[in-house]
């Protein structure tokens, strides 16, 4: 907890559109989704932890209006399982955020890839400056240092203290 508390000070989340520094893309980095089938039914959910940063995208949606959304998030284990991205992509529009603003990546299964995967969709889009990251407290230094390795500059906002309902912290 201490350290989480250590790494929320350092990433705190973006406030104002001046915390944004005229970033016209938001990336949105999933942290899991779990798959559960008993062979004839099955379904995908976000894990919390995607579900909070989620909810902290649509936020800054709302807030900087940026050009671009860009989801980043694989498959679970399962190959069957429906990838992260694409859920983080509808519980975004679900939040406001128009589909036409949402580029989803879907083929990273680690942290490592979703940055590759983010540079190479940056590049093949000709998306230029600096990119708010969103993710994690605990995810963000990792992120954030895979993105750098590939020249993006990145303001980090971190999701804010995780809850498990509107009533309290959890």
């Amino acid at each position: 907890a201490t350290l989480v508390a250590r790494l929320g000070r350092h990433h705190q989340g973006i406030s104002t559109m001046e915390d944004a520094a005229g970033s016209r893309v938001l990336v949105v980095v999933g942290n899991g989704s779990v798959h559960y089938t008993d062979g004839e039914h099955s379904v995908d959910y976000l894990t919390r932890r995607s579900v909070f940063t989620v909810f902290e995208g649509a936020r800054l949606y709302a807030l900087l209006h940026p050009d671009t959304v860009i989801v980043t998030g694989g498959r679970a284990a399962n190959p069957a399982a429906r990838p992260e991205g694409d859920q983080m992509r509808d519980v975004l529009m679900a939040s406001g955020v128009p589909a036409e603003r949402v580029c989803v990546e879907t083929a990273s299964r680690t942290t490592a890839e979703q940055a590759a995967n983010v540079a190479a969709m940056l590049k093949a889009l000709d998306l230029a400056g600096p990119v708010v990251v969103v993710t994690t407290t605990a995810h963000m230094p990792r992120i954030v240092q895979c993105l750098e390795a590939y020249g993006i500059a990145c303001l980090p906002s971190g999701t804010p203290e995780l809850r498990y309902d509107g009533r309290g912290r959890g």
